[in-house]
């Protein structure tokens, strides 16, 4: 485990697992203060306040942890930290917006391991170990914030994929932060050209075409010049498809034929260009579903 030299908690960077040093700490899981997010502040066994600073950056002295967060009293709340575990609770000391313990208002509660309590807009998980931070990952998979097995896993997937040129799919339920794993892979990359997002679902079907491959100086009434569609924007990028599964058959079949050469014709066009861009799609649909309703394409491996 690194010690750090200071006081300052923004020298830290984001969580790998080291679950084999038993220090009581607090895990900063959302924050105002960016620099603060996925910090490991190990605590004293005895208590500590935590209330809103006069700083600019959130700092950790003596008994005391200031936090950059408007929301937060300047005498918000207190930890009194017991011999083990059992022992911790969190007092509100009558602040104006209240601390929350796992979602609901307390006044007092006893705390328990992976409690997530709330002081002002700043989120914190109770942990019995530091969770030091990798650098030079999160600097590329910032944003994915927590410390379950399974999101540790997706980062470790984001690793794994995202230097690479595959396209990916990403699946989830709304809310769960697919756009967040798109970016996340993106920086993962050595990609040097734009991230770009498109929503399929909000685009008018008889203009999908002319949004994704662009469209030449008279292809219908109302083009009067030519311009480039989404995929020639993110030419050296990403360009994330999301709810892909509301794009049209017919539409579908054209992005296919882009993915297999990596040619973009314009509606209206007769000339191909060739375009270098990452495809990240996300849908929050049952696509083997839709697959077998003949609703989606699919490349279909052999056997």
């Amino acid at each position: 485990m690194v010690q750090r030299k200071s006081d300052d908690l923004t020298q830290t960077a984001s969580p790998v697992f080291h679950r084999d040093v038993p220090v009581p700490c607090l895990h900063v899981l959302a924050s105002p203060d960016r620099a603060l997010v996925g910090a490991s502040i190990a605590l004293p066994r005895e208590h500590i306040e935590v209330g809103r600073g006069d700083r600019k950056r959130s700092r950790l002295g003596g008994r005391r942890l200031d936090i950059t967060d408007e929301k937060a009293s300047r005498i918000h709340a207190v930890l009194h930290l017991g011999a083990d575990v059992s022992g911790w609770s969190i007092r509100d000391l009558s602040s104006k917006n209240g601390t929350w313990r796992n979602g609901r208002p307390v006044g007092f509660s006893r705390l328990e391991l992976h409690d997530v309590f709330r002081i002002g807009d700043t989120l914190f998980l109770l942990c019995p170990y530091v969770l030091e931070r990798s650098r030079k990952t999160d600097r590329k998979a910032d944003g994915l914030v927590g410390v379950s097995s399974a999101l540790v896993d997706v980062r470790d997937t984001i690793r794994q994929v995202g230097s690479t040129d595959r396209s990916v799919l990403v699946t989830g339920e709304s809310g769960t932060g697919k756009e967040l794993v798109a970016r996340a892979l993106h920086r993962t990359s050595e990609r040097t050209g734009p991230f770009l997002a498109l929503n399929c679902a909000a685009i008018p079907p008889d203009l999908v075409e002319s949004e994704l491959f662009g469209v030449v100086r008279g292809a219908f009434s109302g083009a009067v010049a030519d311009r480039n569609g989404w995929i020639v924007e993110a030419h050296g990028g990403t360009l994330f498809l999301d709810e892909i599964g509301d794009m049209s058959v017919a539409a579908q079949a054209k992005l296919l034929r882009v993915l297999e050469t990596r040619e973009v014709t314009p509606v209206g066009g007769r000339r191909a260009r060739q375009v270098d861009v990452r495809f990240i799609a996300a849908t929050n649909q049952d696509l083997a579903q839709r697959i077998e309703r003949g609703y989606f394409r699919w490349p279909r491996c052999p056997g």
